[in-house]
């Protein structure tokens, strides 16, 4: 394309376009018309103009970050780690916290929290994100969600879960057909060319019965959308083994009952058995990889054995209630070093299978761009920085002091990884549209977003009674040894 008028044109950048060929232009261009990219290349050899063109200079363009697990919600109780609780700490607790909270929630009130969480995110250069949402009491606390989402701009997977264990809160109890219309009328309301809803036991064990598990895989396969499902180990094993399965962990499980194909979003993904990372291969399910909670888990995820069988997982952060910031570079700095961790423990074992393959920050970066887009089945117009592709990509200030030295721009996909956060993401575009610039939301109003979250927030923990079990750091108390005046 030559002498043409595009809508955006953004010159002098270091574009890594994550393209077929992997190619990095150092010097290089992007130009985007009607939502897609109509050219990308060398800055030299491009001969267009355009209506809005940016410089580049001393920045890096790329796709855009994709959060690939998440529970959007848990805005809510962001940073709650060191709440005071009444709760049994273990899931029938926690869900009766999530059931005496939300059963109080209005739509309104879950859009101003939520919408909290997804302005944070696009401003660390996140263009599209998963939902696994599970506090359906009432049902219409989602539409708070799915409201805030398609303002946002943002593409999102997004899971209307299935509780039904006994181990479970009564009022968090449903039975398939109810979940099957609830997923239906979301789908009538919300469902667009940004947003697909699905349904999700969550994991297998949260669902009572196998025959359920299928008459939900089932229900889901109809609706001719992907199936979402946690396929971790840990506790979940221990469930199945207490429940008479003893042949392995939730993929065999699963995979026997005939709930897994090409078109299963398989979550987590993290303590599996030796064969099922065989089993996850053979399926042709997506990955993904929740780092910080799960080093607590098995000292660290095993990517090694993924990427190993040719699966490029994606990246998750878990919501931020256990993981407060909700940033994407994080993440990558996580599996980073759990994969190392992991190598260490399965070494003291004595098994060392895949340990040759190494977390390049090339592979990270892919991960956190191209495996979340797989795993959220964006679609083939959703991809690299290419010709044709929509247009959902992000540029990073590389010319501060976190990116020096740089060693003539060698190690920049390396700083990319271990030394950028969202403070230095400048501006985020999806399929052409500008959701971020100069490190603003031009979607919503930042003070505004950050007073309501704050306003609803309180309101909704007050009426839920859960004031009481918050820290007590406010004049004349103290808490963990600290006095408050």
């Amino acid at each position: 394309m030559t002498n043409s008028q595009v809508d955006y044109l953004i010159r002098n950048a270091y574009v890594i376009t994550m393209d077929t060929n992997r190619n990095v232009f150092v010097d290089g261009y992007i130009a985007v018309d009607k939502g897609k990219i109509v050219s990308v290349g060398i800055d030299a050899e491009c001969n267009l103009i355009a209506k809005k063109t940016i410089n580049g200079k001393g920045k890096a363009v790329m796709p855009g970050l994709v959060n690939a697990h998440n529970h959007i919600n848990q805005m809510l109780l962001r940073s709650s780690i060191d709440d005071r609780s009444s709760y049994v700490p273990n899931i029938t607790g926690f869900m009766q916290k999530m059931v005496d909270i939300w059963s109080n929630a209005t739509p309104d009130l879950c859009y101003k929290i939520v919408r909290l969480h997804l302005m944070d995110m696009m401003l660390g250069g996140i263009t599209a994100v998963h939902d696994q949402h599970f506090t359906n009491y009432p049902n219409t606390n989602i539409d708070g969600t799915l409201e805030a989402i398609k303002e946002s701009n943002l593409r999102a997977f997004v899971s209307r879960c299935h509780l039904s264990a006994e181990s479970l809160p009564e009022q968090a109890r449903e039975n398939v057909q109810d979940v099957l219309k609830e997923v239906e009328r979301l789908k009538s309301i919300w469902d667009n060319n940004f947003i697909t809803i699905t349904g999700s036991p969550i994991n297998p064990t949260w669902v009572k019965t196998p025959e359920e598990l299928i008459e939900l895989r089932e229900g889901i396969r109809d609706m001719n959308v992907p199936f979402d499902i946690d396929l971790s180990g840990a506790s979940w094993k221990q469930t199945l083994i207490e429940r008479g399965y003893t042949k392995g962990g939730a993929v065999k499980y699963c995979a026997e009952l005939g709930i897994l194909d090409q078109d299963v979003s398989g979550g987590k993904s993290f303590m599996l058995e030796p064969d099922e990372y065989d089993i996850w291969k053979e399926t042709g399910m997506t990955a993904c990889i929740v780092p910080l909670g799960r080093i607590r888990d098995e000292l660290g995820p095993s990517t090694h054995h993924f990427l190993a069988r040719d699966i490029v997982p994606g990246l998750g952060n878990d919501g931020p209630m256990g993981t407060p910031q909700s940033s994407i570079w994080q993440v990558m700095r996580h599996t980073y070093i759990a994969d190392i961790v992991r190598k260490k423990a399965e070494t003291l074992q004595g098994y060392t299978e895949d340990h040759h393959i190494e977390l390049s920050p090339e592979i990270l970066l892919e991960m956190a761009t191209l495996g979340g887009q797989k795993h959220l089945f964006l679609g083939n117009d959703v991809g690299g920085l290419e010709t044709d592709k929509f247009a959902d990509l992000i540029m990073v200030d590389i010319n501060n002091h976190r990116f020096y030295p740089h060693n003539n721009l060698r190690r920049i996909p390396t700083h990319l990884v271990f030394s950028t956060d969202v403070q230095d993401v400048e501006l985020v575009m999806i399929q052409g549209k500008i959701v971020v610039e100069d490190k603003r939301s031009t979607i919503w109003d930042y003070e505004i977003v950050k007073n309501e979250a704050e306003a609803a927030t309180q309101e909704l923990l007050k009426m839920a009674g859960y004031e009481s079990m918050l820290p007590s750091r406010t004049p004349g108390s103290s808490f963990n040894g600290w006095n408050y005046k």
